[in-house]
């Protein structure tokens, strides 16, 4: 399996392996995965159904080594049988710019496709309706700087688990400055909610958490 480096953009090889709660140790996966390339070695990859999930590409030779193109798609592996998959994406997204895409549990039970090829200021959000069904993707919704009045988008940082996207802003102060919002978007209603959280510094994601009694040093 290969990395496309995001600094200097050259492929890096990588292994799979799995760690076992049970056994307290990592174990080589020995599964051939499909002929992809996963971009970004930092984007937030989505466990979904007891699946992981990547966003991948190959790339299409041409004979303009300027024009070359990639052909998207996602790469799932079933952590219980230990078997990677490959998992189409609708025509509007195989094409699209690989680094723009990033991978989303959506709703407990299903998966989303952000495309923030424009920079932040245009999210289009994808859905599978019917998880494992790749003909039921479906474009969501298309989230703009006029969603969120007053703010500029700076991209995603999370999907919640009622469905509602979590969106980090640029707010223009009092004193003419910017500092980083957050802000919650309901999908279906199309109203926004200030979370009350600022930010200086880069923010790369927001992840949620969920309750466990399992501990990682002993095995169940």
């Amino acid at each position: 399996m290969q990395f496309l480096d995001e600094m200097s953009f050259r492929q890096v090889s990588v292994n799979f392996e799995l760690y076992s709660l049970k056994n307290g140790s990592w174990k080589n996966i020995t599964s051939v995965a499909p002929d992809l390339e996963l971009a970004w070695c930092t984007s937030p990859v989505a466990f979904v159904n007891g699946f992981i999930h990547y966003v991948g590409f190959q790339r299409i030779k041409s004979v303009d080594p300027g024009a070359e193109r990639f052909n998207n798609s996602i790469l799932a592996f079933d952590v219980k049988n230990e078997i990677f998959y490959q998992v189409l994406l609708p025509k509007a997204l195989a094409g699209a710019h690989s680094f723009g895409l990033s991978i989303w549990k959506y709703k407990e039970t299903s998966i989303a496709i952000v495309d923030d090829n424009s920079l932040g200021s245009e999210l289009r959000v994808w859905v599978m309706k019917e998880y494992g069904l790749e003909s039921s993707w479906t474009k969501l919704l298309i989230v703009n700087e006029s969603s969120c009045r007053r703010t500029r988008l700076s991209g995603l940082a999370a999907c919640r688990n009622n469905g509602e996207l979590v969106l980090k802003t640029i707010v223009q102060t009092s004193d003419e400055n910017y500092v980083g919002g957050i802000v919650s978007y309901d999908t279906e209603t199309h109203k926004h909610r200030d979370l009350r959280f600022w930010w200086k510094e880069y923010t790369k994601c927001i992840c949620s958490y969920t309750e466990s009694l399992v501990l990682l040093d002993i095995g169940s």
